[in-house]
């Protein structure tokens, strides 16, 4: 039985190491990621349903459709697939995380930043010193977050799913997060 370590590393950094196949798995990805990664293995047991919420400077309108967001700069975390697929090319301004993509909300580089988030964090309010950005009410989709596993250990799919899928069944998956954002909040 291996140990397992959890490095948090830049979304980036994790593909590369993915790809030269030094690391052996990640957690908690979309859907999608999967489709645009063939060489990393979906465990195939739904473990998180999050939000892409956008993000404005105040006053924010109720709703900004995903149609529009074309018309506006938008930031988002580089590597966040769920945010990325949702901006055209043109309108796509990387950040490094969640907070540099609220750094360039706060400061004009962009009209509206993207994040992936629960509907309980997104109402905790983000303070910048430009002042509390607002939250747009209507999530622009929803995603379903998955582990996966490189291809070269293909074996411990089926292993997981059954291990994952149990403890989904009995609810322990979402007593975890219930704990943690209260924990946190």
């Amino acid at each position: 039985f291996r140990s397992v370590e959890f490095v948090p590393w830049p979304l980036p950094r994790t593909q590369l190491e993915l790809q030269t196949g030094r690391v052996d798995a990640v957690a908690m990805r979309v859907g999608g990621y999967f489709e645009q990664t063939p060489f990393v293995l979906k465990v195939d047991v739904p473990l998180l349903h999050l939000f892409v919420y956008a993000y404005g400077r105040p006053p924010c309108p109720a709703t900004l459709a995903v149609e529009d967001l074309g018309k506006y700069r938008v930031s988002y975390q580089r590597g966040m697939v769920a945010a990325e697929s949702l901006i055209p090319d043109a309108s796509r301004l990387a950040a490094n995380t969640p907070s540099d993509a609220f750094l360039n909300l706060s400061t004009g580089a962009a009209d509206y930043a993207l994040t992936l988030t629960t509907p309980w964090m997104a109402e905790v309010p983000v303070d910048t010193r430009q002042g509390t950005l607002c939250r747009i009410a209507t999530p622009l989709a929803r995603s379903v977050l998955f582990h996966g596993v490189h291809e070269s250990h293909a074996a411990w799919v089926a292993p997981l799913e059954k291990a994952l899928g149990a403890l989904r069944a009995s609810g322990e998956i979402q007593q975890a997060w219930t704990t943690y954002e209260r924990e946190v909040g």
